[in-house]
């Protein structure tokens, strides 16, 4: 038993050297390839904390080991962090496609770094607390970016396949929260703002669906000017003071 606790503590410690040493690549190696294991490698790490958080939660541990849920956090929050800014950034550009790529693994990096930062921060927890409340956040914070992304397109995509995928994942997404919220009283309020949460995003689907972001350039729709101004004087024959003045159309 103690061997068998040994292993599985120390599992993603070693697919963390697995994935690093997938890295390494031959001096006469092409950049190609350098990149194809780079990915590789990266996935590797990213797939074992999937699965380590996979079992555990079909266990229903309410045991930590801290160093995992340390790794997890350093390992998955930089990641996070990179792929919603290259969603953002490129659904401005590409649409649909970015957003088939990247998605999912906003999704995956999003949650794992939930999951080890609530693992760290509530250890006592139970694991399928932690490991469905750290899906619906990844999947919620995932869409958001998408959704926030359609307002600052500077060209018109077609929104509809994206909205009706949104909706319908945000609709289940919502459901299962609101359902857990009975379910699981100790962390009601968590459950009731992701529900909270996934409305939001399925009524944003909904509207994508029927074209409502399409014909519109919302780039164009504010215009802010910020210049040097002045205040006045605060009193008469006193120097005028310095100030900004602000115009625009809104």
């Amino acid at each position: 038993m103690a061997r068998s606790s040994y292993c599985r503590r120390l599992g993603p410690a070693l697919m963390v050297g697995v994935g690093l040493c997938a890295t390494a690549s031959p001096a006469a190696a092409s950049d190609d390839e350098v990149m194809a294991a780079v990915f590789v490698g990266v996935g590797a790490v990213d797939l074992s904390f999937v699965v380590r958080d996979s079992v555990l939660f079909a266990q229903d541990k309410r045991e930590s080991f801290r160093p995992n849920d340390i790794a997890e956090v350093v390992w998955n929050a930089p990641q996070a962090a990179i792929f919603h800014g290259m969603l953002g950034a490129l659904y401005v550009d590409e649409g649909e496609e970015a957003f088939a790529g990247l998605h999912v693994p906003v999704m995956i990096t999003s949650a794992t770094t939930a999951h080890g930062a609530w693992s760290l921060a509530a250890p006592d927890a139970a694991r399928s607390t932690r490991f469905l409340g750290s899906t619906a956040f990844g999947v919620n914070a995932a869409l958001s970016t998408a959704a926030i992304s359609m307002y600052f397109t500077d060209r018109n995509h077609s929104q509809e396949i994206i909205g009706v995928y949104m909706a319908g994942l945000s609709l289940a997404n919502g459901s299962a929260s609101f359902y857990l919220s009975v379910e699981d009283p100790a962390y009601r309020t968590m459950w009731l703002g992701q529900g909270a949460w996934s409305s939001l995003l399925v009524l944003h689907g909904v509207a994508a669906a029927f074209g409502a972001f399409e014909d519109v350039d919302f780039s164009e729709m504010a215009s802010v000017t910020l210049a040097p101004g002045s205040m006045g004087a605060p009193f008469p024959g006193a120097p005028e003071t310095p100030g900004l003045s602000l115009t625009g159309t809104f």
